[in-house]
């Protein structure tokens, strides 16, 4: 059981579609009405029934070409899919069971004295997919898929935690329930068409073809989570549109120069994750690096996003310049606590603040940022409603405006910030990703003496994320990086 290689592929949509046909006897496009009734979402906290943790990297959001993306422009790869599958572990409580394949998510799972799910198909980068090959393959009889079952039919109510319902996992669990012979299944997940839509960040934008035959004042109008949805929100000057056609692309960067007076952009996948496959700076004067991109980009069959680049306003915490990127969130289908700022490196997400209010105040930060960012989350899940149960917003906050940046409608990072909140009580917090050293397994790591902060989860060689908390956000963060440069000085990171 290894992690990510150049080598690891992805179901095309034919063999989706083959496993759709031969699992359920539906097609592709008849798998989201099947599951709309047969796949319930559950607002439970998870302290109920016992749970089913499979938390998948999702070719929604393209974690692959993420991966490969940063493998080629670094040499090194995030492995999101392993990373994912090993942190989800600490979800689980005893007499759940944890689904995946490799080494560190089986080494989590031992140390939580969880059961283990092996699921065979080393070679899929998807979790999703390598248990919807051993489905075609195995049927019933694949050990994995027998003991899902048999778990679903013991305990009818078991509520299973994804980290996105996407089609692949739509398939899987509708194959499931058959197998168990009950009538419904719950999960913690949105709904298919947010997991699948609203999860990307097109929506926010109007696209450059539709507003170019428009004045720039009723632009707005057009981003289908205005048009659609009826939210009211700001967001910075930008555009959808399709590389795979480099006019609208053109058309973009026209807008940009002329009804923004921007010679700059950011551009973003759409369909994008965790800071992944974004170009900061690009100079959209240049005709011929638009075209280039353009043409680097003809067949991912997706939306970009071109944008402002935009300057983060900063704050001080804990020693550290911070952007002001603040993030609100839905748990168990209402708003969260607070919010929380977001540490980076570039434009990748590296760890999570928790603030209340007077924190985020005690920061010299404006609480009318504060309250517009918290009145914009629950506006949307309102706006969404029975939907949408979980999932978090980013913001960028520049010019004295919080801009609805990205939607992250899916489980995600800040989560297991907030988890921590809840077992310890601590009234702030802080995450920090970090890479452990190849001989940072999970024992190791958690044998280190740091008051005030412990380890949620390594990958070694790879990934590994550290929690802390304090009587103030400062602390919480000096306590967090404190305990990073602790392994350094140690060899383990």
């Amino acid at each position: 059981m290894t992690g990510f290689h150049t080598g690891m592929v992805e179901l095309a949509a034919d063999e989706i579609e083959v496993a759709a046909q031969r699992l359920l006897g539906l097609s592709t496009a008849e798998v989201p009405l099947e599951a709309q009734r047969r796949l319930r979402t559950s607002t439970s906290d998870g302290k109920a029934p016992p749970c089913i943790v499979i938390h998948s990297a999702t070719p929604v959001l393209r974690n692959l070409q993420g991966d490969l993306d940063k493998y080629a422009h670094t040499g090194v790869a995030e492995d999101t899919a392993t990373y994912m599958e090993t942190r989800a572990v600490t979800l689980a409580e005893p007499g759940d069971l944890v689904v995946g394949r490799t080494e560190p998510w089986l080494a989590a799972a031992r140390e939580a004295g969880v059961e283990a799910v092996v699921v065979p198909g080393e070679e899929y980068y998807y979790l999703s997919q390598a248990l919807l090959q051993t489905m075609v393959r195995s049927g019933p009889e694949a050990p994995a898929v027998r003991r899902l079952a048999d778990a679903l039919e013991a305990v009818p109510g078991t509520e299973i935690k994804l980290y996105s319902l996407d089609l692949e996992l739509q398939i899987a669990l509708l194959y499931l329930r058959r197998l168990a012979g009950i009538e419904v299944i719950y999960t913690d997940a949105n709904s298919p068409e947010v997991s699948s839509y609203w999860n990307t960040k097109a929506p926010i934008y109007p696209r450059a073809w539709d507003a170019a035959i428009v004045d720039a004042a009723d632009e707005p109008g057009l981003a289908p989570m205005r048009r659609r949805l009826g939210l009211d929100y700001e967001r910075l000057p930008g555009y959808a549109f399709d590389a795979a056609q480099p006019e609208e692309l053109l058309l973009s960067a026209r807008l940009m120069r002329e009804r923004h007076l921007l010679d700059r952009a950011c551009i973003k996948a759409s369909r994008g994750g965790g800071g992944a496959r974004i170009v900061i700076g690009f100079d959209i004067t240049d005709e011929a690096a638009l075209r280039r991109f353009a043409e680097e980009h003809r067949d991912f069959d997706e939306l970009f996003i071109m944008e402002e680049n935009v300057s983060y306003d900063t704050v001080a915490v804990g020693g550290q310049r911070v952007p002001v990127a603040p993030s609100a969130h839905i748990r168990h289908g209402g708003l969260a606590d607070g919010v929380t700022l977001q540490l980076t490196q570039g434009t990748n997400w590296q760890g999570n603040v928790y603030l209340d209010r007077d924190g985020w105040i005690g920061l010299g930060l404006n609480a009318r940022i504060y309250d517009s960012v918290r009145d914009t989350v629950a506006r949307l899940k309102e706006a969404l409603g029975a939907q949408l149960v979980t999932g978090g917003v980013d913001f960028a906050v520049a010019k004295g405006i919080a801009a609805l940046q990205d939607p992250n409608l899916s489980s995600h990072g800040a989560e297991y910030l907030r988890r921590y909140v809840d077992r310890t009580g601590v009234p702030y917090a802080a995450t920090k990703v970090f890479r452990p050293s190849i001989e940072a397994d999970l024992r190791t790591l958690r044998a280190v003496p740091h008051p005030g902060a412990e380890v949620v989860s390594t990958v070694p060689g790879n990934w590994g994320m550290l929690a802390a908390g304090g009587a103030s956000p400062d602390e919480a963060v000096s306590r967090v990086m404190a305990f990073e440069r602790e392994l350094v000085s140690r060899w383990l990171a």
